[in-house]
C-alpha cells in the first residue's frame, strides 16, 4: 500500500504542478509579478515569478492523496514517528505564503527575514527540534537548551541557501530534485516512511515545475517557491537523516546540500567583509551588506568563464550529484573511501569555479585605459 501511495504522490505532484503553472504564468503577467531582464539576470523578456504556486500545489495534493491511500494521515505514513508534522506543515505553509507575498509586493530584506523567522518559530513551537547530532568519529552530542537555536539556524540557513542559489533557469529546481531523490532513498533505508512520501511528492512537484522552468524558462519559482523548497528540504533532512528517535546525522544533510551551502557560505562571507573597514560595524551594517545582491554566485562565476546558462546549470547538477552520492555512500563503512573521493572532487570543483574568474582577470592583459 505504501508503494502505491508513493507512486500516487509522485504522479499527482507532477500533474498538478505542471497543470497549475500555465494559470500561474497568466496571473503573474496580469499582476505584474515578473522579473525583467538585465542586471544580474541572464534571461530575455519579462518572466513571471509565481512558479512557487505550482510547486506548493503539487506537493500538497500529491502527499495529501498519498496519505488518504495509506490511511495514515496523523503519522504521515510513519507509525513509529512522533515527529510534529502539523507544526512542520504550518511552518511550511507560512513560509510559502510569505514568499508569495514577497513575489507580489517585493518586501525589504528585513521583512523577509522576520517572516522566515516566524515560520521557523512556529515549527519549533510545535516541537520540530534537533535534540542531538551525530558527529562523524565522535559520540552523539546532546544539544539541550541549544536545541531550538540550532534548529532555527538550520531552518533559516537552508531556506536562504535555496533562495540565493535560484539564479539560473532550472538551477534551484534541479538541485532540489537531486536532494529529494537522494533523501527518499536514505529515508527508505532508515524506515522513515513519512519522509519518503514527502520527498517523493516534492520531487514530483519539482519535475512538473522544471518542465516550464528549464532553459529557456517560461516561469520562475520566485521567493514563494525557493523559500518553500528550502524550508521543506531542511525539515526533510532533520527527520530523514535521524539516527534513532532524535539524533540527526550531521554529515548527511550538509553533504546533500553541499552546492547551496557552499554558495551561501562564500556569499555571506564576501558580502559581510566588503565595504569600508573604518568606523563601527554593527549588526545592521552587516545585515545590510549581506542583503545587497551581487553577481558573484557560483552560476555567475561560470557565466563569467564563458559557459552558457544551460551548460552552467548542468555542470552544477553534476557537482550536486557528486555531493549527494557521497552522502549516500557514507552510510556504509565499506563505501567511505569512495564517498571521501567524491567529496574531495566535488569541493575541488566548487573551489575551481570560485577562483578561476579572479585568476583569469589577474592574468588578462591591461586594456587601453589601464596603462601606466
Amino acid at each position: 500500500m505504501l508503494l502505491i501511495a508513493n507512486v500516487v504522490a509522485l504522479l499527482l505532484g507532477v500533474l498538478v504542478s505542471a497543470g497549475t503553472l500555465p494559470t500561474a504564468i497568466r496571473v503573474g503577467r496580469h499582476l505584474g509579478a515578473v522579473d525583467a531582464p538585465g542586471g544580474r539576470r541572464s534571461h530575455r523578456g519579462d518572466i513571471p515569478r509565481l512558479g512557487g504556486i505550482g510547486i506548493f500545489s503539487g506537493f500538497v495534493v500529491g502527499v495529501g492523496a498519498a496519505l488518504l491511500i495509506a490511511g495514515r494521515a496523523r503519522s504521515l505514513g510513519d507509525p513509529t514517528s512522533d515527529f510534529p508534522w502539523a507544526g512542520a506543515g504550518l511552518g511550511a505553509a507560512i513560509i510559502f505564503v510569505a514568499g508569495l507575498l514577497d513575489d507580489l509586493r517585493q518586501f525589504r530584506p528585513r521583512t523577509k527575514f522576520l517572516l522566515q523567522f516566524l515560520a521557523a518559530g512556529v515549527a519549533i513551537a510545535f516541537g520540530v527540534r534537533i535534540d542531538s547530532v551525530g558527529v562523524p568519529f565522535l559520540d552523539v552530542i546532546q544539544l539541550g537548551a541549544w536545541s531550538p537555536i540550532v534548529t532555527m539556524a538550520w531552518l533559516l540557513v537552508i531556506t536562504n541557501a535555496m533562495n540565493l542559489i535560484d539564479g539560473l533557469d532550472g538551477l534551484a529546481g534541479g538541485l532540489g530534485l537531486i536532494v529529494t531523490t537522494t533523501m527518499a532513498f536514505i529515508a527508505l533505508g532508515g524506515e522513515h516512511y513519512g519522509i519518503v512520501m514527502c520527498a517523493v511528492g516534492l520531487a514530483g512537484a519539482l519535475i512538473g515545475f522544471l518542465w516550464y522552468n528549464f532553459n529557456p524558462a517560461r516561469i520562475f519559482m520566485g521567493d514563494g517557491g525557493s523559500q518553500f523548497l528550502g524550508f521543506m528540504l531542511a525539515l526533510i533532512s532533520i527527520r530523514g537523516s535521524a539516527k534513532g528517535a532524535t539524533a540527526v546525522a550531521l554529515s548527511l544533510p550538509i553533504l546533500l546540500m553541499g552546492v547551496p551551502l557552499l554558495d551561501l557560505t562564500t556569499t555571506v562571507a564576501r558580502r559581510a567583509l566588503r565595504g569600508p573597514a573604518e568606523g563601527s560595524v554593527g549588526p545592521n551594517t552587516i545585515l545590510h551588506r549581506i542583503s545587497r545582491a551581487d553577481r558573484e554566485h557560483l552560476h555567475h562565476n561560470l557565466l563569467d568563464l564563458g559557459w552558457s546558462p544551460r551548460r552552467a546549470v548542468l555542470l552544477l547538477y553534476l557537482i550536486a550529484s557528486g555531493f549527494a552520492l557521497a552522502a549516500y555512500l557514507s552510510l556504509t563503512r565499506s563505501s567511505l573511501p569512495v564517498a571521501g573521493v567524491l567529496l574531495i572532487l566535488s569541493i575541488a570543483c566548487v573551489a575551481t569555479i570560485k577562483l578561476a574568474p579572479g585568476v583569469l582577470r589577474a592574468q588578462a592583459p591591461p586594456g587601453p585605459s589601464d596603462g601606466p
